[in-house]
């Protein structure tokens, strides 16, 4: 079969007769009435339902750092590793399925990552794919909390007042301990589909502002900002090639900005036709690859090594002397806060699903209280993120090294995995690739990691 660019003599069974599956999983998916994965599964979601579902994965609040990673990795570098990471983590994400549907040949139970892992690795595998989803979940909700507090404290000094924007976190978290505390996201729809708008407008508006920015920076005419901010002389700075003490925190960025594994079995699980998921999932990459690094490169193009770790606060500067674009900047950051709040019990609900099933197993802890246990477990998680936001308050690398630490894994190492296990009569290339992505994903993650915590270190020791 040709799947993705990778040709296997498999003869895949008509998946269409495998009308309904029986297990978990962490993601929702939408299709004719709501249908919702972890609540027993029907094939039932159309291709465009699924096109769309995938295009919502990949509008996130990721795409809002790239403009940093671009001034963190160098213009030519940041370029080729978007695309590199593009091509790769798509292809990677066509051998996941491939996987999963190899092992659900020989026993159709297994649906979900966390499935295909402990069929191939057992526990140990599946314990460790489990680990690295709720990390990195948790992971995005501290970087939620860091956008929420500091564009909160951005906007409060419009009206007059200065508030420590630590102290914006401590104001953020009896909401999030609410929002965590629902009791059901069966309503929360509307919330993702109005957060996926504020990210869309948004980027429409940084773009607009990018792009009369880079005309007055280009055209020699700087009298939108005619001090240029940091006291720095030169109208124009740009890191042309590549800055070597932090590219590889811009690889860790652009794998945050891709990651949308998690989303793939799930997604191809409720397909009505999972034979047309491959070209859904092209065509979703395809555009979003495209958006990803028309707008990095735009807004670093626009504000070049001034590019802030949020590049809501270059609009804000942008705004300043034009009431109409300070209105507009206003109105798109408060969108983004509303949207981002939102979201924030959707992507915990994964780390709560996943532990709080482990926690309540025969022999661990008592059903007693089980509410008031849930509750209280999940006000710690909120407090957990509040904490390491105050801990790691820099939006960007906070971003890089959940990317080098947990999703490179995910995304690379795993599918490389499952695939060397469950295709033994692979070919000899077809394998080199397998090892290729597990060599790739730990010393990207690894060098990641170390460049992103020595900016940390750097950053906030000086």
């Amino acid at each position: 079969m040709h799947d993705g660019g990778v040709h296997f003599s498999v003869n895949y069974e008509d998946e269409e007769q495998n009308e309904e599956v029986h297990t978990y999983s962490e993601v929702k998916i939408e299709g004719d009435d709501e249908h919702v994965v972890n609540e027993g599964r029907k094939r039932i979601v159309t291709t465009t339902q699924t096109l769309v579902n995938l295009v919502k994965v990949y509008l996130g609040s990721g795409i809002l750092g790239l403009p940093y990673a671009f001034r963190e990795g160098g213009l030519l570098t940041s370029l080729l590793v978007m695309a590199f990471v593009s091509v790769i983590t798509t292809h990677s994400m066509v051998m996941l399925v491939q996987a999963k549907r190899r092992a659900e040949q020989l026993d159709p139970r297994v649906v979900s990552f966390t499935d295909i892992a402990s069929f191939t690795y057992g526990r140990v595998g599946a314990r460790l794919v489990d680990f690295l989803l709720v990390f990195t979940q948790y992971g995005f909700c501290c970087v939620y909390v860091v956008f929420l507090s500091q564009n909160t404290a951005n906007f409060i000094p419009n009206y007059g007042w200065y508030v420590d924007w630590r102290m914006v976190v401590v104001w953020w978290v009896p909401v999030l301990v609410i929002l965590a505390n629902l009791p059901t996201l069966k309503h929360m729809s509307f919330a993702a589909m109005f957060a996926n708008v504020a990210i869309l407008t948004s980027i429409v508006v940084i773009l607009t502002a990018a792009f009369i920015q880079m005309a007055h920076k280009w055209g020699g005419d700087d009298s939108h900002h005619p001090e240029p901010p940091h006291g720095k002389k030169e109208p124009f700075a740009i890191d042309w090639w590549i800055v070597p003490e932090t590219a590889a925190v811009m690889f860790g960025m652009a794998i945050y900005a891709f990651e949308g594994i998690g989303v793939v079995i799930p997604a191809e699980t409720a397909m009505k036709k999972p034979e047309h998921f491959t070209p859904a999932l092209l065509v979703t990459m395809v555009g979003s690859s495209l958006n990803y690094i028309t707008f990095g490169l735009i807004c670093y193009l626009a504000w070049g090594v001034d590019t802030n770790t949020l590049v809501t606060v270059n609009l804000h500067d942008f705004a300043e002397g034009s009431k109409p674009w300070e209105v507009l900047s206003i109105l798109v950051t408060v969108g983004l806060i509303i949207a981002i709040a939102s979201t924030y019990p959707l992507q915990l609900f994964v780390v709560t699903d996943i532990v709080e099933e482990a926690m309540f197993q025969p022999g661990r802890l008592s059903p007693r209280f089980r509410p008031l246990k849930v509750f209280a477990f999940r006000c710690l998680l909120v407090l957990g993120t509040a904490g390491i936001a105050i801990g790691v308050p820099d939006f960007g690398l906070l971003i890089g090294l959940i990317g080098a630490l947990g999703s490179t894994s995910l995304q690379f190492v795993f599918p490389g995995l499952f695939h060397l296990k469950l295709f033994p009569e692979a070919p000899l290339w077809a394998k080199a690739i397998s090892v290729f992505y597990i060599l790739f994903g730990l010393g990207g993650g690894i060098l990641g990691t170390y460049q992103t915590v020595q900016q940390i270190v750097e950053k906030y020791t000086d």
